[in-house]
């Protein structure tokens, strides 16, 4: 198949959903399909590469800096966007955001009769909690950028979220595409139990009682992630 991607963010940002897509590029053209990224560049020039056996389509874009250097803003006018889609010619486009770039690849997907379908990385709490919003608007500021989600989502074909609770989360908002969970998945060739590691040594190491229980956090540290919970259980 010939897949379009398109995405706010990929390697090498340091996100979740820039993750997700790195290796779903790289692993579907590994397995054989000739996979595109249409993607924000990091200057107001638009440009055209290849690595890993993906192609890439940077838009012209300016980044929010200082406050979210790894948000850029497309600055392509639709019929740049159109202009993509039209020379990549894919089977199938994935959108991994409902943000401006990927508003415009399903324009032009819809406009070409090209199936569309869409993974949700999005929750507005990712977004309200990090902006100077007052409690008694949260709800109002929930509500509005659900709409804005909802806007380009509740018009694909098709709709993957990563865990059922996400599937969930999204059938409450009454989407009309079907929602399907499917697992990112895990690669045990790297993550596995590993019986004959001498813990001790490791902790001693790095500095850690031989006597206490560990706790180890991989992630964010932003407010959704609920750290406070895990310092109070520790406590």
């Amino acid at each position: 198949m010939r897949i379009l991607i398109s995405t706010q963010t990929y390697a090498p940002d340091a996100n979740g959903q820039a993750v997700f897509t790195t290796r779903l590029a790289e692993g579907l053209a590994q397995a054989g399909h000739d996979v595109g990224v249409l993607l924000p560049a990091n200057s107001l020039h638009m440009q055209q590469d290849t690595q890993h056996h993906v192609t890439f389509y940077r838009i012209s874009a300016i980044a929010f800096q200082p406050w979210y250097p790894e948000v850029r803003l497309a600055l392509a006018a639709p019929h740049k966007v159109t202009g993509v889609v039209r020379s990549f010619r894919p089977d199938l486009v994935h959108l991994q955001d409902h943000y401006s770039l990927s508003w415009m690849a399903f324009r032009a997907a819809r406009r070409l009769g090209i199936p569309v379908m869409g993974t949700n990385h999005f929750l507005p709490e990712n977004i309200s909690h990090n902006l100077p919003i007052p409690p008694f608007a949260q709800g109002l500021a929930t509500r509005l950028l659900w709409q804005s989600w909802n806007f380009t989502y509740d018009h694909l074909d098709l709709l993957t979220t990563p865990t059922p609770t996400a599937a969930r989360i999204l059938r409450k908002q009454q989407v009309r595409p079907m929602v399907l969970p499917v697992s990112c998945g895990i690669d045990l060739s790297q993550f596995h139990p590993r019986p004959m590691i001498d813990r001790a040594t490791w902790r001693r190491k790095y500095g850690m009682a031989q006597d206490k229980p560990l706790f180890i956090f991989v992630g964010r540290v932003d407010h959704e992630k609920r750290l406070d919970v895990l310092l109070h259980a520790m406590q």
